[in-house]
């Protein structure tokens, strides 16, 4: 949003079911015309569409205080119009809490180069977990590569609903060299093929650098289309390109194990616990 319009939403008196103030953490949808927020901690709009009887179906992700991924008290949310007209919640207290998740798509990209040969224990372990806390709505492709792409279902990779029995990852080696734009031009093509409701999401752990058609980093971009790509990047090698891709990026030194079992965590938690909420005018007292 433009600076005037965060300035117009901050003079509005906002507060939640209870009363309670909301002056941070709140965040602003300026096409859809909304400002989410929550007493507790903060919100974040991942997708907004408009209902038949002119209400709005929003799905956000929740953060308590701490920065956990949580599912809010429905009277501790807070909904307005930038012009300040408050909205009000349609569904009971039970009903917010168990509203279903939309469907989702995980591109996950692993690195088998072989300077991963010390970590891919790690690497196996943290993408497991990440497997098994995803919600049964989300379809997964799961793909390893060094210098050759590999989804091969035979080779316990490929496409499946997202769940470890699905993907034997036990059968991955480090050896080679790094190519990071094939798999990841097959990881979009994958993603930007499935249904149109789908929320679409790449992984990518590698710690080493693209090192074949750097002439084609444009068009990769232009493959990306709306997929959320994630990477976790290790060691301190080229990663410019990376960066510019990544709408979320994390650089890491140092021991792997520790950090990468949090850092798929926090991106499971984040699709798991996703809140679906319907908002319409408040009833008048």
């Amino acid at each position: 949003p433009s600076a005037a319009l965060v300035e117009l939403v901050g003079n509005i008196a906002m507060v939640d079911g209870n009363g309670v103030d909301v002056s941070r953490g709140y965040d602003i949808d300026a096409q859809i015309d909304l400002v989410l927020g929550y007493s507790g901690g903060s919100a974040q709009i991942l997708s907004v569409q408009g209902l038949a009887d002119s209400g709005l179906e929003v799905v956000a992700v929740f953060r308590d205080q701490s920065g956990q991924v949580m599912i809010p008290r429905p009277n501790a949310v807070s909904a307005y119009r930038t012009d300040g007209e408050r909205l009000c919640l349609r569904e009971e207290g039970a009903a917010f809490e168990q509203a279903p998740l939309p469907p989702m798509s995980f591109a996950i990209l692993l690195d088998t180069s072989g300077s991963m040969r010390s970590v891919m224990d790690d690497l196996r372990l943290a993408a497991h977990g990440f497997l098994n806390d995803l919600p049964d709505t989300a379809q997964c492709y799961v793909g390893a590569f060094n210098e050759n792409a590999n989804f091969s279902r035979g080779e316990g990779l490929g496409e499946a609903a997202c769940s470890p029995r699905n993907f034997n990852l036990s059968r991955l080696q480090a050896a080679g060299g790094t190519n990071l734009y094939d798999p990841m031009r097959q990881g979009y093509a994958w993603l930007n093929a499935q249904p149109a409701d789908h929320q679409r999401a790449m992984i990518i752990i590698t710690d080493g650098a693209a090192n074949r058609n750097e002439h084609e980093i444009a068009s990769l971009e232009s493959a990306k289309g709306t997929s959320v790509t994630f990477v976790y990047f290790l060691g301190a090698r080229e990663e410019r390109w990376l960066r510019g891709m990544a709408d979320n990026y994390l650089h890491h030194e140092g021991s792997l194990a520790p950090q990468l079992e949090p850092y798929f965590d926090v991106v499971s938690s984040a699709y798991a616990q996703q809140t679906v909420l319907q908002l319409g005018p408040c009833e008048s007292p």
